[in-house]
């Protein structure tokens, strides 16, 4: 159990392919429960550098993915 009052299980796989701040990077998961709900797919966030005004770093975040809850509905 969780702090937030939620059971989690399985794994979570990180692959960082440069550094988090470095333009171009990615992380992403894989399989992971909470709550006997099952989450599937890919959740990928990119660096993707400075914004225009060369004051922060911006990152795109796409998720390819669905939550199978233990009712049967997804």
């Amino acid at each position: 159990m969780c702090r937030d009052g939620r059971y989690r299980r399985g794994k979570i796989l990180i692959t960082f392919n440069g550094r988090y701040r470095q333009a171009g990077t990615e992380t992403s998961f894989d399989s992971y429960h909470v709550n006997d709900n099952h989450v599937t797919g890919l959740r990928t966030v990119e660096n993707m550098g400075l914004n225009d005004m060369r004051t922060n770093i911006w990152y795109q975040i796409q998720v390819d993915g669905q939550l199978n809850l233990t009712d049967g509905t997804v």
